[in-house]
């Protein structure tokens, strides 16, 4: 199996719940110019998603597990996602 540009090579992702919440990516405050690593183009989504309980993440009662990823809508890349548990309908 060859390298996957939304896998990053660990062959599994979390399994979503629901429908994603996508964003412009904010670059306030960054002089890096922000360009996708794959396709080069210029303009990248914030995408955060509930996904189901993974199994290396503590998710305390009253919280739900859910990703953070930047993703680019012009090609297949999306960078590693951040798996967090936050207050259930939190922010």
């Amino acid at each position: 199996m060859g390298y996957s540009e939304r896998d990053h090579g660990y062959g599994t992702s979390p399994d979503p719940i629901g429908s994603p919440t996508v964003e412009d990516l904010d670059t306030t405050g960054s002089d890096a110019p922000v360009e996708c690593p794959n396709c080069k183009a210029t303009r990248l989504f914030s995408v955060t998603v509930t996904i189901e309980r993974p199994s290396l993440l503590r998710v305390p009662d009253g919280s739900e597990a859910v990703t953070h990823y930047i993703g680019c809508a012009a090609c297949p890349w999306a960078s590693p996602a951040v798996c967090v548990a936050r207050p259930i309908g939190g922010k």
